[in-house]
Formats: structure tokens, C-alpha cells, sequence
């Protein structure tokens, strides 16, 4: 720990060494590269003292969650069991209550449309014939039958739309949904370089400064 101190006391000295460079001659340019050599030694040395503690713990995290997801798992299959179970039932019953809902509304309004033929064929025949024709035209209205859920509500169990998308078409997919395939961009321009092209993407070169500790 006190190497890592010590380490750490050096490396906080180098942005001010940094900022006092400016490069303006080859003088000045050699003792930027020499900087930035000494940096390039820094990094190995923090790499060599932090990277095994690094290691150690990276390797008990994941065996932490190795362990975990091992011991989860039948947890994890069980509910891959249940809950298309639970899921298909109140969906199947959902549908048939709406189903029988829609009868019995169906029912309603065809006896409510009948008692109107009635009410208007009653005024057609005492010679009434406008408010026959008013009877007619008038919207046919009823109170909605409601069918109450069969499916019990069961305490810490709900439901919730999961909204989910598959493509049937690629080629009709608007062009704000669409992405970029920067790897394999990326692959090209490095491979073509200033002879590669692509419509609507510029193909530029940027030169990267390295030193070697």
C-alpha cells in the first residue's frame, strides 16, 4: 500500500508538468515526448500494482454470481413453468368473459331495435308516420351489461403488457429506426482507408501519437 501511495504522489505531479510543456522547438518536442514516455512507465506501474487486485476480485464476482444464478436456477424454471400457466388462463378467460359480455349487449340492443319496429310500426299504423320515421332514426341506445372476472385476484400476483415487436418486412422499416452498422463501417475504413467510399459518410484520418515505456 505504501508503493501505491508513493505511486500515486508522483502521478499527481504529471499534469502540471504537462501544462508547462509547450511545444515550440525540438528541444521543447523532446522533453513532450520524454513526458509522455515517463506517463507511458507511470501506466505500467499502476497496471502492475492494481491489475492482480483487480483479478482477485473480478474472479470472486463472478463466482458470487455464478453461485447465485446456480443456486436460483430452480427458481428461474419454475416460474418459466408458472407463469405462461397463470398468463394463458386469465387471458383465455378474459376473452370469454368479453365474449359473453358482447352477446348479452348484442342481445340488449336487438331487443331494444325490435321494441322500436314495434313502437314505429304502432305509429304507422294510426297514421303517425313522421314520429314513426323519428322513432326509427333515432340512435339505438342501452346501458351496457358488464360481466364481472371470474379469475380470483390474488394478493402480490398482477399483470402487465409487455409490448414486443417482430419485422415482417425490412425493406418498409422508416429510416429513423434503422442503425448504423459501425463494426462493419469500421472494418471497412480500416481495410480501404483513403480509397474506401461510402455515400453519405466521410472517410478521414486521424494520426495517433504512442510511446513505449
Amino acid at each position: 500500500m505504501d508503493d501505491i501511495k508513493q505511486l500515486e504522489i508522483k502521478v499527481l505531479t504529471i499534469p502540471e508538468k504537462a501544462r508547462a510543456i509547450k511545444v515550440i522547438d525540438n528541444e521543447t518536442y523532446a522533453l513532450a515526448c520524454d513526458a509522455l514516455l515517463e506517463i507511458k512507465g507511470l501506466r505500467k506501474q499502476i497496471d502492475a500494482s492494481f491489475d492482480p487486485i483487480i483479478e482477485l476480485q473480478n474472479k470472486a464476482h463472478k463466482e458470487a454470481i455464478a453461485q447465485k444464478k446456480k443456486v436460483a436456477l430452480p427458481l428461474a424454471t419454475s416460474e418459466g413453468i408458472l407463469k405462461p400457466e397463470i398468463s394463458a388462463w386469465d387471458t383465455e378467460q378474459e376473452r370469454l368473459r368479453r365474449e359473453k359480455e358482447k352477446k348479452l349487449n348484442d342481445i340488449k340492443r336487438k331487443k331494444e331495435e325490435d321494441a322500436r319496429l314495434e313502437q314505429a310500426a304502432a305509429l304507422e299504423k294510426a297514421g303517425d308516420t313522421a314520429t314513426a320515421n323519428e322513432v326509427l332514426d333515432a340512435p339505438v341506445t342501452i346501458m351496457p351489461v358488464e360481466v364481472a372476472k371470474t379469475v380470483p385476484k390474488v394478493e402480490g400476483v398482477s399483470f402487465s403488457l409487455r409490448w414486443k415487436y417482430r419485422v415482417n418486412n425490412p425493406y418498409h422499416v422508416p429510416r429513423e429506426f434503422l442503425k448504423l452498422d459501425e463494426v462493419k463501417i469500421g472494418q471497412y475504413v480500416r481495410m480501404k482507408k483513403a480509397s474506401g467510399k461510402i455515400p453519405g459518410i466521410e472517410i478521414y484520418s486521424e494520426k495517433v501519437v504512442a510511446g513505449r515505456g
